[in-house]
C-alpha cells in the first residue's frame, strides 16, 4: 500500500512540466473544474520531505507547465514553500543543466513572487536566501549566480 503511494505521487511529481493545468481540472466534478486545479497545488504544497527528483519535477513544473492566471498564483506558493524548506537542494536543482536560462529567470521570479506574502512566508524566505548567499563555497559558480538572483528578488519583493 505505501509503496503505490510512493509510485503514484513520484509519477505525479515526475509529470508535472508536463501538466495540462486546464485539461487536468476537467477530471474533477464538471463546474469545479477551479478547485480541482488548486486542490492538486495545495497538495504539491503539503508534500513532507521532498526529494531531489520532486524538486526537480516542482520546479520544470513551474517552467514547462501551461500556468496562467491565479493558478500561477498558487503554483508560486508551492514553489515558495519548496524553495523556504530546502532551500539548498532548491538552487542546486534549479541550476541543473535540465534548465535554460530563461526557465531558470521564470523560476527565480515565480519564487520570489511566492515569498512576498504573506509576512511569515517572506520572513522565512528571507532567512532562506541568507543561507544561499552566507555560505558560498558550498555553491558551483553557477549556482552561486542563480541563488543570488533568487536571493536578490525575495529581498526585492
Amino acid at each position: 500500500m505505501s509503496e503505490d503511494i510512493y509510485i503514484n505521487r513520484r509519477k505525479i511529481f515526475d509529470n508535472l512540466q508536463y501538466l495540462d493545468w486546464w485539461a487536468f481540472g476537467l477530471l474533477g466534478e464538471a463546474g469545479h473544474e477551479d478547485e480541482t486545479r488548486l486542490e492538486l497545488t495545495r497538495w504539491l504544497s503539503e508534500q513532507p520531505m521532498l526529494s531531489l527528483e520532486e524538486i526537480d519535477g516542482l520546479i520544470l513544473g513551474g517552467c514547462r507547465s501551461n500556468l496562467d492566471g491565479y493558478l500561477t498564483d498558487s503554483y508560486c506558493a508551492v514553489l515558495a514553500n519548496a524553495f523556504i524548506s530546502y532551500p539548498e537542494q532548491f538552487v542546486k536543482r534549479m541550476s541543473g543543466e535540465n534548465m535554460s536560462d530563461p526557465e531558470r529567470r521564470q523560476i527565480v521570479s515565480l519564487t520570489a513572487y511566492g515569498c512576498a506574502a504573506p509576512e511569515e512566508t517572506f520572513e522565512r524566505a528571507l532567512e532562506a536566501a541568507e543561507e544561499i548567499t552566507g555560505d558560498p563555497l558550498r555553491y558551483t559558480e553557477r549556482e552561486l549566480v542563480w541563488g543570488e538572483a533568487l536571493a536578490a528578488a525575495i529581498r526585492g519583493q
